[in-house]
């Protein structure tokens, strides 16, 4: 549950403010964008890469396979946003938490998702940035 003030609008205009502000992390870039990845930087995807599923009802869960917090994290280093884009990068879904709000497994009603072909899940790490998961196809 997210005890954290705002809406999907508010909280989608603070993650753009983020985003033109930092790149973005994926399976393919995180290694260029954190180095050290024998020493600090170990495992590093998998403590911040979301991964979603499909659920029999439509709904979508979201999970960071490599945490091992249900909370989103601790005062000054937590998972502060998820959220989720269509096809076409529209903005489906997005949540703000605060450090001690459970949050994994999350779920995203259907009624977000509504006609979307292909969704991406995406976290934001208050200090790590942000992290691309992979395409799930939704139907």
């Amino acid at each position: 549950m997210s005890s954290a003030e705002g809406s999907i609008g508010t909280w989608g205009s603070e993650i753009m403010a983020i985003k033109s502000k930092t790149g973005v992390n994926t399976a393919d870039n995180w290694q260029e964008n954190w180095p050290d990845i024998d020493g600090a930087h170990k495992n590093f995807d998998k403590k911040h890469t979301p991964h979603a599923k499909v659920l029999e009802n439509g709904d979508l869960q979201i999970i960071i396979p490599g945490r091992g917090l249900s909370r989103a994290g601790v005062k000054g280093h937590y998972i502060q946003y998820l959220f989720v884009r269509d096809e076409v990068n529209r903005l489906r879904y997005a949540i703000k938490f605060n450090p001690d709000d459970e949050v994994f497994p999350w779920t995203v009603k259907a009624a977000h998702l509504k006609g979307a072909r292909t969704l991406t899940p995406y976290a934001i790490d208050v200090i790590h940035g942000i992290w691309e998961g992979p395409d799930v196809a939704y139907e």
